[in-house]
């Protein structure tokens, strides 16, 4: 069989239409949206969060997700590394999702008032796309 894609001007929608060998078709029609953007998440506080250092916890993570579930089930993001600096801070780096001891620490003694920052690089489970995603947390 065969199959056409047929997507309207204003990228609303797209039909496809499947025709199978004795030419029996079938039309179905999708609407199109862009994805909610995701968030960056450093132990369950999101990005622009004051952080709250009273966690005793040894690993810190750091995630990134979307507001819909269902999205984040079907197109899983993982962290693939990450990279932080802050105003006292020296730059770090890791791999995954867990922070080292050090950086713990490193942020601990951070000013009060000043920020943290993070680069992500952030890999779709689903088409293996790399793409950078930043997040900036308040030290309290």
């Amino acid at each position: 069989g065969t199959f056409i894609v047929r997507i309207n001007s204003s990228m609303k929608t797209v039909e496809i239409i499947l025709t199978d060998t004795v030419q029996t078709s079938v039309k179905s029609k999708f609407n199109i949206k862009n994805l909610a953007s995701p968030q960056v998440y450093l132990n369950n506080q999101v990005d622009g969060s004051i952080l709250d250092l009273s966690n005793n916890n040894f690993k810190w993570e750091i995630s990134i997700k979307r507001d819909d579930p269902v999205v984040d089930q079907t197109n899983p993001l993982q962290i693939e590394s990450w990279e932080i600096n802050g105003l006292t801070l020296k730059v770090m780096n890791g791999n995954g999702n867990q922070l080292s001891a050090e950086a713990i620490n490193q942020i601990k003694t951070q000013p009060t008032g000043s920020s943290i920052s993070f680069m992500c690089t952030v890999r779709s489970i689903s088409d293996g796309v790399l793409r950078k995603k930043s997040a900036t947390f308040q030290i309290p």
